[in-house]
């Protein structure tokens, strides 16, 4: 379970806001602060939220960022202030930052924002609750940054690639899926996960949506009971773990030849790639939508 909070928390959201059972609905909310200076000095203290600083071209501005920040690759050379768990109070203050952007699903918690506030830090919290509230977070990020026009751009593009996948699947028969992010046992995206939001966007029915917590655990009696047509494996395994799945014969998804390994940031970084790994996934799904 231990590397499951590892992979989760890497895609920064072990502690995702709850959403419906279903087909999750927007949820995205900033607050309403007037943006600083251009050339600020950001601290993120989220995987996701430092992508978005770099997908807005203000990586530069960083002069601090979590241990687990690690795409894109220069954000590996930003200064470490602690974990995505545990940031380091002290090291962000010593980053002297004119902005602090902190994941509102961080499990630091409430008291850790008040305590840099207290410090006369500016603190931003980020929500960002499925991949509509994503596109928005962008906006809201590049006004704080400062550029905001950058923003809204590259929501508006991201926008436009999502309705395009929307459109190829429009009519298309929901295929049953699972996403996992572990194995023995299996633990899977369940209700109010971004795992949960890609796959029905993408054209699937989600079989772990029914599960009353956001990421269950499941024995392979389960799993064969519930017989996905399509597995999605975001389990950070190789090609030769993949062949884990081959003594499950049985199981529709792996007699298919419909097992498929994907980088979980791609399915649970609430960052801009949320869209390439809906792309990728709509594809698995219904390739007949998707055939060159």
């Amino acid at each position: 379970m231990i590397r499951v909070r590892r992979a989760l928390a890497l895609a920064g959201l072990w502690a995702v806001a709850a959403l419906t059972a279903g087909c999750p609905g927007p949820d995205a909310a900033l607050s309403g602060a007037s943006p600083p200076q251009p050339g600020a000095r950001v601290v993120s203290l989220a995987p996701n939220l430092t992508e978005m600083v770099y997908a807005l071209g203000a990586g530069g501005r960083l002069v601090g960022a979590t241990t687990w920040c690690d795409f894109p690759q220069e954000a590996r050379s930003v200064p470490r202030v602690g974990s995505y768990n545990a940031p380091d109070l002290e090291r962000v203050v010593a980053a002297r930052p004119d902005l602090v952007l902190i994941p509102a699903e961080g499990e630091f918690g409430r008291a850790f924002h008040d305590r840099l506030r207290g410090l006369g830090l500016r603190v931003e919290v980020v929500r960002v609750g499925d991949l509509d509230g994503m596109l928005r977070a962008l906006t809201e990020v590049g006004r704080l940054l400062g550029v905001q026009d950058d923003g809204e751009g590259l929501a508006g593009r991201l926008r436009v690639e999502v309705d395009a996948v929307a459109r190829r699947l429009e009519g298309a028969e929901p295929v049953g899926a699972l996403l996992a992010y572990d194995r023995d046992p299996l633990v899977c995206a369940g209700p109010g996960t971004f795992g949960d939001d890609i796959l029905c966007r993408a054209g699937g029915r989600n079989l772990a949506g029914d599960a009353p917590v956001s990421y269950p655990r499941y024995g392979w009696e389960e799993v064969l009971r519930r017989a996905p047509a399509v597995v999605v494996d975001a389990t950070q395994g190789s090609e030769r773990d993949m062949e884990w799945w081959s003594r499950w014969d049985a199981l529709p998804a792996v007699a298919a030849g419909r097992v498929h390994a994907v980088d979980p940031d791609l399915v649970s970084r609430a960052g801009p790639r949320l869209v390439a790994g809906l792309r990728q996934v709509a594809a698995w799904l219904h390739p007949e939508r998707f055939a060159p």
